[in-house]
């Protein structure tokens, strides 16, 4: 091994460790066990790598993904706690996510009050959203089959979810 590419590993290497060190160890510990976060991560890295058409140098891994990653996380993390997340906005982060409480504790930072509420909430808009979906049904049997009747009920509930 050359001795430009041992100097060139331990610069890599002291720059991952200047950029972690400047993170809490419990976040990092965080961000490496959560499926959202690694979700981030592989968005902004195929990104970059369509955007630069070849494989990414450990300085754009760094620049380009980590900290975009970790920045978006940390938002995703703000508007979720202070409930400033729109539902959408709460199902796209999760849609894949099948253990959305063990995310929504790695997001947390010690007070975890917050959690059962944007659970309850979650499973509320669930709900909405299935019937919302039961009176999108109704509506194409009712246009179907050319039935009279009053469906405004049926047609306000359609518009609640969008």
């Amino acid at each position: 091994m050359s001795t430009g590419s041992v100097c060139t590993q331990h610069y890599y290497i002291c720059r991952i460790s200047v950029i972690l060190n400047c993170f809490n160890v419990n976040i990092y510990f965080r961000l490496s066990e959560s499926a959202l976060f690694l979700n981030m991560w592989v968005i902004f890295g195929r990104e970059e790598v369509d955007k630069k058409k070849r494989p990414l140098t450990m300085t754009e891994v760094i620049n380009n993904v980590w900290k975009n990653a970790r920045q978006s996380w940390t938002d995703c993390r703000s508007k979720i706690v202070s409930g400033d997340i729109t539902f959408k906005e709460f199902h796209k982060c999760f849609k894949n996510n099948v253990n959305i409480e063990r995310e929504l504790e790695l997001l947390s930072e010690g007070n975890k009050g917050w959690i059962r509420k944007r659970m309850d909430q979650y499973q509320h808009y669930l709900i909405l959203e299935q019937s919302v979906y039961g009176a999108n049904v109704i509506l194409k049997v009712v246009k179907e089959y050319k039935l009279n009747g009053n469906f405004q009920p049926i047609k306000k509930m359609k518009k609640l979810v969008r």
